[in-house]
């Protein structure tokens, strides 16, 4: 009876490992693209800002200031790179 526990605990253990995940495929990419923004409102005034970051390493940033209902944006463009965990624009 014994043996019969080891060697079920054995196979449950080599059929977990052999059915397991493994790294093929999931490589996300940069973490970083995509779009990111932030927002603040304070009474009548409001301040937007959105970054988006493209795979190609290029970007925009455009901010939106809106003060008693009218508002005005300004887009830019830039680039940008990782090292490690340093982001550089």
């Amino acid at each position: 009876m014994k043996n019969f526990k080891y060697l079920l605990v054995m196979f449950i253990a080599l059929s977990v490992s052999l059915t397991s995940c493994d790294d093929d495929g999931d490589d996300m990419g940069n973490p970083i693209v995509g779009s990111w923004g932030l927002s603040e409102e304070d009474g009548g005034f409001a301040v937007s800002l959105v970054a988006t970051f493209a795979e190609n390493g290029t970007g925009t940033l455009t901010a939106t200031i809106t003060i008693d209902g009218q508002s005005q944006s300004e887009s830019d463009s830039f680039t940008w790179s990782t090292d490690g965990d340093q982001l550089s624009l």
